[in-house]
């Protein structure tokens, strides 16, 4: 008395188009995470498309990233030197986008690796709203490093934050734009406390004191460091530098204030045991803040 029926429709041949293409729409865009909300990296869930690893443009079907072609509304959004965006906007302000990998139409003649088209999110009848923030720092996953010698993990307080609205154009009294005029905005920005560990060679503290004694090379053979103002004017010999009738010592009178001044900004190693000419001898966090912001 029960019937199942079971029916699928073949693949329709679409005879209208030559393109090949991925659209991706805006549930993907609401809900699958990305870094750094850039909203190019889901061009990557198309076949045959991958972000450069160093300058972050798109690689489709193997050509270069400026090859490639990013549009925004049907306005080229392209970078000078390479397939990157020139212009940012806000994760929450992208509608959809259709990424064509071959064959594009003739308004994109100007794409010879792929095309991305970007289409904006507009406002509706109702209004909407929304904010967000998310914060990332040590207490919340953050590993040491292999080049980190101490202990903890450098400091890193990363915060997105931002927001979107749109509706109707609504002024009371004159114009009711429902079912006609919408207007959308967003607003995003990021800051970031991310200092990174670097290792150097710096001087030892009995360099700047004028203290040369210890520098020697692999062998324990000793660099000899001639003083300028005995050059001979016949043989232009120089003699060795001697303080107290200590060779290989300058006068701490002879270190110049800009020598000093250097001195004073450069950091201390932090293996003092180690010859700067032989191997690294200071390890530490360096500085590094960002402050960027997007709006549409």
């Amino acid at each position: 008395a029960e019937t199942l029926t079971v029916t699928a429709d073949a693949a329709r041949l679409d005879v209208t188009t030559t393109a090949k293409s991925t659209v991706v729409d805006r549930v993907a865009v609401e809900n699958l995470p990305i870094r750094g909300r850039n909203f190019t990296e889901f061009a990557q869930l198309s076949p045959n498309v991958m972000q450069e690893a160093n300058r972050g443009g798109l690689v489709v079907n193997g050509q270069r990233s400026i090859n490639s072609n990013i549009s925004i509304d049907g306005v080229d959004n392209n970078g000078q030197l390479n397939g990157n965006t020139r212009l940012t906007m806000s994760q929450d302000a992208v509608r959809e986008f259709q990424v064509v990998s071959n064959l594009f139409a003739p308004e994109f003649g100007n794409a010879a690796g792929g095309l991305v088209n970007v289409v904006s999110r507009s406002g509706t009848n109702d209004f909407h709203g929304a904010l967000f923030e998310t914060n990332r720092n040590n207490a919340i996953g953050k590993a040491r490093q292999r080049q980190d010698t101490y202990t903890k993990a450098p400091f890193l307080n990363r915060n997105e934050f931002g927001g979107s609205a749109g509706g109707p154009v609504v002024i009371p009294g004159l114009y009711n734009g429902r079912n006609r005029t919408f207007w959308f905005t967003s607003w995003e920005a990021s800051r970031t406390i991310s200092p990174s560990t670097l290792q150097w060679r710096v001087p030892t503290q009995a360099m700047r004191d004028g203290d040369f004694r210890g520098l020697v090379d692999a062998q324990g053979r000793q660099f000899k460091i001639y003083d300028p103002w005995t050059t001979d004017p016949v043989t232009w010999q120089r003699q060795q530098f001697a303080f107290n009738n200590v060779p290989n010592t300058i006068d701490p009178k002879r270190i110049s204030p800009l020598t000093k001044a250097l001195f004073a900004v450069t950091p201390l190693p932090t293996l003092p045991d180690v010859n700067p000419l032989l191997d690294i001898n200071w390890s530490g966090p360096s500085p590094n803040w960002t402050r960027n912001w997007t709006s549409s």
